[in-house]
C-alpha cells in the first residue's frame, strides 16, 4: 500500500525519494504485521553480528506491538538483556573489588599519596554502570508488564513461568547495588515475581519436577533468598528439596518421555544447584564451629 505526496524537499532528498513517472515522491506505508517481520528480521541479524544492544532494541520493538513472543523470540529477547546486563554487572564487580583493593592499600599504608586520590574516580565510574543497570532492568521490567499483559489465555505454564521468573531475576540484580528504601522496593519486587513464578509452578498445570524451568527458577530464587534477604536457611531448604525431588524424578522417568535435550538440559541446571548446596551446607557448619 502507498501515498502520493509533492512535499518541498532539498536537492539531497530529492534524489534519494523514489517518484513516479509524472514527478510525485512514493510514500510506503507498511501493514502492522510487515512492521513486525522487519524488527524480527533487523533483531536476527544483530544476534548474527552480536550487536546486543541493537538486538535489545529490536527485540523491545517486537515487545511493544502487543502480541505474544514465540519461542525462537523468547530466546532473543533474553540473550540481548542477558548480554546487555551481563556486562555491566560483570564491569561493576570488577569496581567493587579495586575499589576494596585501593581502601585495603590505603588503610595499609602510612601516606596518603595514590590511594584516596583514586576513589573518587572509581566510585563515579561505578555509578554510572550502576545507573546504566538500573536503565537496563527497568527496560527489561517494563518490557515483561507488557508481555504478562497480552490478551487473556495467550500464554501457557511454560512462558507465565519464564517472564516471572525474570522479572525477579532483574529485580535481584538492582539489589545488588542499591541501598536503603531502593532497596527494599526492589527486594519486594523479586519476590513477589519469584513467588508469582512458584505459584505456576505448583498449581494444576504445573511443570515435571526435571522441567529445567523449575529448576531454574529454584536456582535463582534460592541464591535471593540466600544471598539478598539473607534467609540462609530458607535458601538452603528451597535448593536441596527442589534437587532431591528433580534426582528422583530423573531415575524413574523414562527418556523417551521427556527427551534428551530436556534431560540435558535439567541436569546443567542440577550441577549448579549442587554446586550451591555444597558450598552453602560448608557454609553453614563452618558457621556452627
Amino acid at each position: 500500500m502507498f501515498n502520493y505526496a509533492n512535499p518541498t524537499m532539498s536537492d539531497d532528498d530529492e534524489s534519494l525519494t523514489p517518484r513516479d513517472d509524472e514527478g510525485f515522491s512514493t510514500i510506503f506505508v507498511l501493514k502492522p504485521d510487515q512492521i513486525r517481520a522487519k524488527y524480527l528480521f533487523h533483531a536476527q541479524l544483530s544476534e548474527e553480528v552480536q550487536d546486543f544492544e541493537e538486538l535489545k532494541i529490536n527485540i523491545l520493538h517486537l515487545v511493544n506491538a502487543g502480541q505474544a513472543l514465540s519461542d525462537s523470540e523468547r530466546k532473543l529477547f533474553l540473550l540481548a538483556f542477558k548480554n546487555c546486563v551481563g556486562s555491566r554487572r560483570k564491569a561493576w564487580r570488577v569496581l567493587v573489588q579495586q575499589e576494596q583493593d585501593v581502601i585495603s592499600k590505603n588503610n595499609k599504608s602510612s601516606s596518603n599519596n595514590s590511594g584516596p586520590s583514586l576513589l573518587p574516580h572509581l566510585r563515579l565510574y561505578k555509578s554510572e554502570i550502576e545507573l546504566e543497570i538500573e536503565n537496563v532492568c527497568d527496560e527489561m521490567l517494563k518490557a515483561i508488564d507488557t508481555l504478562l499483559n497480552v490478551p487473556k489465555g495467550q500464554l501457557n505454564t511454560t512462558e507465565k513461568v519464564f517472564y516471572w521468573k525474570l522479572r525477579g531475576d532483574y529485580s535481584r540484580y538492582l539489589c545488588e547495588f542499591q541501598q536503603g528504601s531502593q532497596r527494599e522496593k526492589s527486594s519486594r519486587q523479586a519476590l513477589d515475581a519469584y513467588n508469582q513464578a512458584k505459584d505456576v509452578v505448583q498449581g494444576p498445570l504445573g511443570l515435571r519436577p526435571s522441567d529445567p524451568q523449575l529448576l531454574g527458577l529454584a536456582l535463582n530464587m534460592s541464591v535471593f533468598h540466600y544471598e539478598i534477604l539473607g534467609n540462609q536457611q530458607e535458601g538452603l531448604e528451597l535448593c536441596r528439596s527442589v534437587y532431591q525431588d528433580a534426582e528422583n524424578h530423573l531415575r524413574n522417568v523414562d527418556e523417551n518421555e521427556i527427551g534428551a535435550n530436556v534431560i540435558r538440559s535439567a541436569k546443567d541446571v542440577l550441577k549448579l544447584l549442587r554446586d550451591n548446596l555444597n558450598l552453602w551446607e560448608q557454609e553453614q557448619l563452618e558457621g556452627k564451629r
